[in-house]
């Protein structure tokens, strides 16, 4: 429960929403320290670390929907205009 949390603090080295902020959505090494010191300090709680995990996945995949919709236009550009024989890679 939230007051216990609050008392003894979070673990952030085995939870896996901290694990994604490291990893791959927190990229500012002072905001991720603070994040990791907020929750071993029971200073930010499970719900909330959650949550703010959330809106950065939310802009992330936003952002590459925006972009995706940009490719559409130009990748026919990058695509192979014939077929590639690939014998030559198989093990005889």
């Amino acid at each position: 429960n939230a007051k216990l949390q609050r008392e003894l603090g979070g673990n952030p080295s085995v939870c896996s929403v901290y694990k994604y902020h490291f990893m791959l959505f927190t990229l500012d090494d002072n905001e991720l320290k603070s994040i990791q010191s907020k929750c071993l300090g029971g200073e930010l709680l499970c719900g909330e670390c959650k949550k703010d995990l959330t809106q950065k996945i939310n802009k992330f995949l936003s952002e590459h929907q925006k972009q995706r919709e940009k490719a559409k236009d130009i990748i026919e550009d990058y695509l192979l205009k014939e077929k590639v024989d690939l014998k030559y890679l198989t093990k005889k």
